[in-house]
């Protein structure tokens, strides 16, 4: 085989090997959009599976639930900057639809953060619960950095904010994911909790 046809053949191989990986989801084709929930449009992270999250700070909800819940936060919020955490009471029927998606995450520390409570559904829904688990402990350093970048952002901005992308079941198949995070407020100033609402698709 002279040095050209070795060249083409090579080429060749790797294109098809670009193909096959692109079928099953290896290299560009697995940080596609998933499907169900339009990209926002804006800054972006990666959960510890590399795969993309994007922040929206505009609120572009897709699910009618998203929308709802954020209306009942604006309406407990009332004329401050954020409802303080008594104003969010489990037992009021506007979260009924909620409470099963929801997770409630302390700001323990500017960059530290623990999940007060994850509602039993998502629980289910991703094959683990970390009800109690600080971040730190649940994600390694790198993961952890990327992991709470929206959580960075909702308690600098001190508004809400619109996350989009996939989540990884354990051991199973990745989700689509649309959340809204919401901060809560003790003293009516700086944020020491966020309540997040996820609905899920299939990616």
């Amino acid at each position: 085989m002279t040095i050209v046809a070795l060249g083409v053949a090579r080429r060749k191989a790797g294109d098809k090997l670009r193909s096959i990986a692109a079928t099953i989801g290896i290299g560009a084709a697995s940080t596609a959009p998933c499907r169900g929930f339009p990209r926002a449009a804006g800054p972006s992270m990666n959960d510890l599976y590399r795969q993309r999250f994007d922040l929206d700070p505009t609120l572009g909800f897709h699910s009618p639930l998203l929308a709802d819940l954020h209306g009942y936060w604006l309406k407990k919020r009332g004329a401050g900057a954020m409802p303080r955490r008594r104003d969010i009471d489990p037992l009021d029927p506007e979260l009924r639809p909620h409470l099963g998606f929801v997770v409630l995450t302390d700001v323990v520390a500017p960059e530290r953060f623990r999940f007060r409570l994850v509602g039993s559904l998502l629980a289910e829904a991703v094959g683990r619960d970390s009800t109690g688990k600080y971040l730190d402990e649940v994600y390694s350093p790198a993961d952890y950095e990327r992991m709470i970048l929206a959580y960075r952002w909702v308690v600098a901005h001190r508004a809400p904010l619109r996350v989009t992308g996939n989540l990884r079941h354990a051991n199973r198949a990745w989700i689509s994911m649309e959340s809204v995070d919401l901060p809560l407020s003790s003293d009516g100033r700086g944020v020491d909790m966020i309540l997040t609402r996820s609905v899920l698709g299939t990616a």
